[in-house]
């Protein structure tokens, strides 16, 4: 039993599905205090940098094992939980997660290209600091709950939204259900017992688990965190399609975006990216995302709307101007898109040539148009 609790930690723990309540819309997005907004940009440039010393430095590890074993004991009786507390099963549960946490989240963390932070977020008395993350040609979204002990800010535990759960909360619910299945004497759960068979076809054992199970949100999540491991898009879009009948709308809506787009379901992909969107209070990659999509169903104008408004919004990132020049020249916006070129060359020391431009791809009309040859016969 031992054995089979500390696989289990070790797996939740390599899922990248990082208890209280969820960050959705709820929580909104406020002007950190330079203390706090000063943490989160050390943050994003330590990791940035493929340094984790800050991160676990910071890392409230006591704080983070207490939500464990709240969400473990949540669903016990209370003889139960006495028993639990005064035996020898929760020392055997949280000690190896405490030891493993930094080697999980160094292998966890060196799979993501880039992190952006987004914004300070809060709800009530909980805050949370929002990243983007970039994932190859992927983005999800990490959210950090911060709480400020003797003076310091301190990260006390992450959430994955693409997977839409706490990490402590992933962990204390797979360890009920592994100590529950003991404790009746029944087989565990295969989706769970799957994380000592990475080859096992995660997609049947879904479909052969009880109609309540499928409805398990930690079960969902845990579909999917496996799917994501196996770096498989086919698979991933086969999983997600497998926990949309069995959720609401608003659920996964990153993870929906995510299979809607793949499958050229666009009015759907739309939908799913306007939730996200304002489930977390904004972003500009998730405006620039629905402004894309827009584009693709062949609402130009909208599209355009949707860009300029983002790039009011967000005048800094030179992620918006060069999204706004592809899009631009896709709907033959070609003087539009001359202008952004201007604000890449004088704002942010890029100036972009024919050979810069081909590789974003589609763009051999607009360097062909006469509007980008006067554009940079005058640079």
């Amino acid at each position: 039993m031992k054995n089979l609790l500390f696989i289990a930690c070790l797996y939740c723990l390599s899922i990248s599905a990082f208890s209280f309540s969820p960050p959705n819309e709820k929580f909104a997005q406020q002007k950190a205090s330079p203390e706090l907004h000063s943490s989160a940009a050390a943050i994003e440039d330590y990791l940035n940098a493929g340094d984790l010393n800050y991160f676990l430095e910071n890392f409230a590890i006591d704080t983070f094992i207490e939500r464990i074993g709240e969400t473990f004991l949540s669903r016990f009786s209370e003889a139960e939980k006495e028993t639990l507390v005064n035996g020898p099963s929760m020392p055997a549960l949280l000690n190896p997660i405490r030891k493993v946490m930094p080697a999980r989240f160094d292998e966890n963390f060196s799979g993501i290209d880039s992190w952006h932070f987004v914004s300070h977020r809060s709800h009530k008395k909980q805050n949370t600091l929002l990243y983007r993350v970039e994932l190859g040609n992927y983005i999800d979204y990490i959210e950090f709950a911060v709480e400020n002990q003797q003076n310091r800010w301190r990260i006390i535990d992450t959430y994955t939204h693409s997977r839409e759960v706490w990490l402590s909360e992933m962990i204390g619910h797979v360890s009920r259900m592994l100590v529950e299945a003991h404790m009746t004497g029944s087989a565990p759960n295969p989706l769970i017992a799957a994380a000592q068979t990475p080859g096992s076809d995660i997609i049947e054992l879904f479909k052969r688990l009880d109609p309540e199970d499928k409805q398990n949100h930690i079960l969902q999540a845990l579909l999917l965190g496996q799917a994501a491991m196996r770096n498989s898009p086919e698979l991933y879009s086969r999983a997600v399609q497998q926990i949309i009948p069995f959720t609401q709308d608003e659920q996964f809506s990153l993870a929906r975006y995510a299979f809607y787009s793949e499958s050229a379901n666009y009015p759907s992909a739309l939908a799913a990216v306007r939730h996200f969107n304002k489930r977390i209070g904004g972003d500009s990659q998730a405006r620039l995302i629905e402004a894309e999509i827009l584009n693709n169903i062949g609402d130009k104008k909208q599209s355009r709307k949707v860009l300029a408004k983002t790039l009011k919004q967000y005048p800094e990132e030179a992620l918006v101007y060069y999204t706004a020049l592809v899009l631009l020249a896709k709907q033959q916006q070609y003087r539009e898109a001359t202008l952004v070129l201007d604000v890449l060359k004088d704002d942010f020391d890029t100036t972009m040539n024919a050979e810069l431009l081909s590789e974003f791809g589609e763009m051999e009309n607009f360097i062909a148009s006469q509007e980008f040859k006067n554009w940079q016969s005058g640079i």
